[in-house]
């Protein structure tokens, strides 16, 4: 992991002990980042949320594994706007684990996709225990 370009977003972080950048304001360092990187987004439902508010989300990933739970936390926040998904791709892994990778068609309450260059972002629905951004 050190040997790759790592972004943390975090509000609370002073200092990274390893090799990372942190990310202390999503809406203004994100896009310039994505200019630069593809990002990957592992788990942080909260950063998730803060990336799709502002837009800049193109592509969820969403693994459904083969266990039902009596509780669980929502997948996505409330929001002020809505998304639409196109599905990309659809894999299923022998012990039935399934993945489905969408792209996002139209943005949050921000305005519609069109005439836009879909810009590399991905985010995975998983929660580690940091809001990890990693170079895909």
């Amino acid at each position: 992991m050190n040997s790759i370009p790592t972004f943390v977003a975090s509000t609370t972080l002073s200092d990274a002990e390893w090799n990372a950048t942190i990310i202390r304001d999503v809406s203004a360092d994100v896009p310039r980042l994505k200019q630069q990187h593809d990002l990957l987004v592992m788990g942080s439902g909260r950063l998730v949320h803060a990336l799709r508010e502002h837009d800049l989300v193109d592509e969820y990933e969403a693994w459904i594994h083969p266990i039902l739970l009596g509780a669980g936390k929502r997948l996505f926040e409330e929001s002020t706007g809505m998304t639409t998904l196109a599905l990309r791709e659809t894999k299923t892994s022998a012990n039935g684990i399934t993945v489905l990778t969408f792209r996002s068609r139209t943005l949050t309450s921000g305005g519609a996709r069109s005439g836009r260059a879909p810009l590399p972002i991905s985010a995975r629905a998983c929660e580690p225990q940091r809001d990890l951004i990693s170079r895909a």
